[in-house]
């Protein structure tokens, strides 16, 4: 970010009057409460605490899911090995292929071989 611009605000709550404001900056965000948000003895508001978890524990905890499930999705390349292997199978499965078809049509012949010896012998009985 170029020196001399103010920093974006990411979001702001009210709690008991006080406002709360969450900037960005290098470092990540930022949380800006006031003074007279801090009860006595130097414990925060429930709402004010409640901000400062959602952003300090929430964000990265989403993060972390988010790329998590991409990680998850991303789709791997099969190395050079495995990829030799599996054309050479689906070649091999090509030719099996050819192969039953090729039976397919010699059973398909026989039978009408068959069938016509069976019908000549009958019609002459």
């Amino acid at each position: 970010m170029p020196t001399g611009m103010s920093l974006p605000s990411f979001g702001s709550a009210t709690s008991r009057g006080h406002r709360i404001t969450v900037v960005y900056s290098r470092r990540g965000p930022m949380i800006f409460v006031p003074y007279a948000a801090l009860r006595e003895k130097g414990h925060m508001e429930p709402g004010v605490f409640l901000a400062a978890l959602l952003i300090f524990v929430g964000i990265p905890a989403f993060t972390v899911f988010k790329i998590a499930r991409l990680r998850a999705t991303r789709l791997q390349s099969p190395s050079a090995d495995v990829t030799e292997r599996l054309e050479a199978v689906e070649h091999r499965v090509e030719d099996l292929q050819q192969e039953l078809a090729e039976t397919q049509e010699r059973l398909d012949f026989a039978e009408r071989l068959l069938s016509k010896a069976r019908e000549e012998r009958r019609i002459g009985s």
